[in-house]
């Protein structure tokens, strides 16, 4: 197979981990409530910043490093319904929120920073 390069499957493994993610935050919130302990998931996306560095060399179009890593940061971008990538003090945000005395109620929940990227039913 000369010239194709191989891709890491990370499609199952990510759906693995998330499922397993959400169902031990679902249990320690269960098993943690009566002792006044709130335990909630904060999934975030590609949508995010620092992640899209990782992922694409970099976080604004202009510092991105070769062709190959443009189409991948628009390809990102695109796929948010924003067409914008999250910033890092948004997602601090949801995190002080379900620090504070506001979230006092939440528990049990895994929280989606993502811009609608990962839309569910």
């Amino acid at each position: 197979m000369r010239g194709l390069k191989a891709v890491p499957p990370v499609a199952a493994p990510v759906a693995l981990v998330t499922a397993a993610s959400k169902g031990m935050g679902a249990a320690c919130a269960r098993e943690l409530a009566a002792r006044g302990y709130r335990v909630s998931l904060l999934a975030r996306s590609a949508g995010v910043e620092a992640l899209a560095r990782e992922l694409g060399g970099g976080a604004t179009r202009g510092s991105v490093e070769s062709a190959a890593d443009l189409e991948r940061y628009e390809a990102i971008r695109a796929a948010t319904p924003s067409a914008r990538y999250g910033r890092a003090e948004e997602i601090a945000k949801t995190v002080a929120f379900l620090l504070s005395a506001d979230a006092g109620y939440v528990t049990g929940q895994s929280i989606r920073t993502d811009r609608g990227i990962m839309r569910s039913v």
